[in-house]
């Protein structure tokens, strides 16, 4: 039949928005807001929930089928369209099947639309209508929201409820349908339990935020609405502890049961765990009464079908002796993934990996044998100073219920039906016994530790780019000092020889031009002859500062090696002059450090040119001689020779040997100078292999210089 009463009220439906189209006629007047008023139940439940909430006026003619004037002011109304919740904004004087008129307006509602009455006028007294015959499928479907139903089951729970009604529960086409009666008689509902009832009542429908049911239940007004088909004069049978786990639906399907157990863990109002010995039995109770652990109690309730093991549901309980607390079975992580272990009392050891506060418990995170599984406590013993002080990483032994976990989404096909999973139902927080803390070098300090030393090298990287860049930096200003300080001594150098040369010589002429002025017309073969010796100083002095230029310019060794910038020196200082300087090389020439050459052309330049200044040689020979050991430089000539013990010094202006002397040491090698007077002069110089030229140091004075002299 709930076919064709929703065809009806599709019907009826499809009328309302026609006559909306029309402007209203038939189940509607019009009203002073040009909305139409609204006349049978029909037409406000046609409503969507936006119309609703426009507040259409209603005038309804209905019969009350429950009222409920305690808590929420509510009735809820029949006509011959349906039924339907009224919300009330002040106390009215109602009775179950007055024939009233209520007044009011649309409301959406939580599940459907509703009326918002501002006045109800009681017409008169009468008999209620015929309830509807409803299953449970068309109360879960919301089709009968509002109306007067009838619906038959068997009772299963009958408990008190707040404001001095009773929750009762009942099995209806094999679903649990729960009711709420106003007014019980406690004789009756003695009567209830297991006893086969017809009830009637408004169906109310418990909605989610999406307006979508949830769960359907019926509003009863008082007992009379109740009538007990069939009595259950059959006491509960009483049912073995071990037998019951052998459970054979065929023989206790809906009958009540009796089993005798010990206390071990009580949820209150929702589950009580009895043991016996090693097997462990779940009882769904709502029965609020406190037991403690290790009492003896006779549970009475209906058998029904756990994930593993039999359960008894809207059960009863009493107490029938205190004893001790049960002992729990130690037992391994890998035992209990069985179904002989289901909601039995255990003990087994594992590591704590973490605690986790939910609203409604603390459930601990712990592992054992590479198994996570997870203990839960509620929430009075979440705050246990014991729970505070474990650390994660500590191995404890927990004591609590074991709750089989099942494989998610089973079927026929899958051939395992061993559990996958399990959790334990810790009954205080003494179950958690710590055996040893966890070690100091953990995870978490070790990530601490890592993440420490990375600053701290990134700061050491840090800090050596910043030094680099500063030791680079310090090392361009040393090496542009060193070069100012090369220049500085070139400089004091060309000066010290411009003195000895240039400026000696430049003297000399200026001084035999004024003999050749005086005695050009006295004597002027004597003049003569002054005038060539100051044409011959005036080439050497031109000489001496082409020479000063080529060593400002360093051109010969850039355009070329150490031999060939050597020899070009010679030849120009053998044009220049009436002297033979031969250049010969021995062993096989490489490459020197640019410094080394550098520093040997001068030492031949100076060599050379003291050799024709101060030797009055005819001959130079200049020997470059490459060995394996080192670099030997050697300048000979057959001048006049002197006496080296008594050589010039600086004090006399004279800088040749110094300068000679200086650019040996900084080279690391050694200078070695014979001659005697009439024979000549040789000048060797010993550079070792591997040597590098030093910066430029601080002239020595002339007792300091380590001339090697032999006569």
């Amino acid at each position: 039949m709930r076919w064709l009463r929703h065809i009806a009220r599709q019907a009826v439906a499809t009328a309302v928005a026609a006559t909306f189209a029309a402007g209203g006629a038939g189940a509607f007047a019009e009203s002073s807001t040009n909305l139409p008023v609204l006349t049978t139940v029909a037409a406000v439940r046609a409503l969507n929930p936006e119309q609703a909430a426009r507040g259409y006026p209603v005038e309804l003619h209905a019969v009350v089928t429950f009222y409920n004037l305690s808590e929420y002011w509510a009735l809820f109304v029949q006509d011959d369209t349906g039924g339907i919740f009224v919300k009330l904004t002040a106390t009215n004087h109602v009775r179950l099947g007055d024939h009233i008129v209520v007044q009011g307006t649309t409301d959406p509602g939580d599940f459907a639309p509703m009326e918002l009455a501002t006045n109800i006028v009681v017409e008169r007294s009468g008999p209620m209508p015929k309830p509807h015959q409803a299953s449970f499928e068309e109360l879960a479907s919301g089709v009968d929201d509002g109306a007067w139903v009838e619906v038959q089951g068997v009772v299963r729970l009958v408990r008190p409820a707040n404001l001095g009604r009773t929750y009762i529960e009942m099995m209806a086409d094999g679903q649990r349908l729960s009711m709420l009666v106003t007014t019980l008689d406690p004789s009756l509902a003695a009567r209830l339990i297991n006893a086969t009832v017809r009830v009637r009542g408004a169906c109310y429908s418990r909605p989610n935020s999406r307006r979508q049911i949830r769960a359907p239940w019926l509003a009863v007004t008082d007992g009379s609405d109740i009538q007990i088909q069939e009595t259950s004069l059959a006491e509960p049978v009483a049912v073995d502890f071990t037998n019951f786990l052998r459970y054979d639906p065929v023989r206790h399907y809906g009958q009540r049961v009796k089993v005798r157990g010990t206390v071990a863990l009580q949820q209150v109002g929702r589950a009580l765990y009895i043991v016996n010995g090693r097997q462990g039995l779940r009882v769904k109770t709502q029965q609020t009464t406190r037991v403690a652990l290790g009492d003896l109690v006779e549970v009475t309730g209906f058998p029904a079908l756990g994930q593993y093991t039999p359960i008894l549901e809207d059960a009863t309980f009493k107490r029938i002796e205190r004893q001790a607390p049960p002992v729990p079975a130690d037992v391994q992580v890998d035992q209990l993934l069985s179904d002989g272990y289901d909601a039995a009392l255990v003990r087994l050891r594992g590591r704590l990996l973490n605690q986790v506060h939910g609203w409604r418990d603390l459930t601990l995170v712990l592992e054992a044998n590479s198994l996570i599984f997870s203990a839960h406590l509620d929430p009075d013993e979440a705050g246990d100073e014991r729970l505070a002080r474990l650390e994660n990483g500590s191995e404890v032994d927990v004591t609590g219920i074991c709750v089989l976990q099942p494989l998610e989404n089973w079927n026929p096909s899958i051939n395992s039906t061993s559990p996958q999973s399990f959790q334990l139902l810790l009954r205080s927080a003494r179950d958690v016994v710590l055996i040893t803390r966890p070690p100091w070098w953990t995870l978490e300090r070790m990530l601490y530790a890592i993440g420490i030393m990375s600053i701290t090298l990134l700061a050491g990287l840090m800090w050596l780019l910043a030094l680099d860049r500063r030791v680079r930096r310090q090392t361009q200003i040393i090496q542009d000092k060193a070069q100012r300080e090369a220049v500085l001594e070139e400089r004091s150098r060309i000066a010290r020889e411009f003195h000895d040369t240039l400026e000696q010589e430049l003297a000399a002429i200026s001084i035999q031009l004024d003999t050749v002025s005086a005695q050009f017309e006295d004597s002027p073969a004597i003049a003569r002859e002054l005038l060539e010796l100051t044409r011959n100083m005036s080439r050497r002095s031109l000489a001496e500062a082409r020479r000063s230029v080529w060593d400002l310019r360093s051109h010969l060794l850039e355009n070329s090696n150490l031999v060939t910038a050597i020899s070009e020196f010679a030849k120009s200082l053998a044009a220049c002059s009436q002297c033979q300087i031969v250049v010969a090389t021995t062993g096989e020439q490489r490459k020197l450090a640019p410094a080394l050459e550098n520093n040997f052309l001068r030492l031949a330049q100076e060599a050379l040119t003291n050799a024709l200044k101060h030797a009055q040689a005819t001959r130079i020979a200049i020997q470059l001689d490459y060995r394996p050991q080192g670099v030997r430089l050697e300048v000979s000539d057959d001048g006049i020779g002197f006496d080296p013990l008594h050589c010039p010094s600086i004090e006399a202006g004279h800088f040749g040997l110094l300068d000679m002397q200086e650019r040996v040491q900084r080279m690391g090698g050694r200078l070695s100078i014979e001659s005697q007077p009439g024979r000549g002069a040789r000048v060797i110089v010993d550079v070792p292999e591997g040597a590098k030229s030093e910066p430029p140091a601080a002239p020595p004075t002339q007792h300091e210089l380590p001339l090697e002299a032999a006569v």
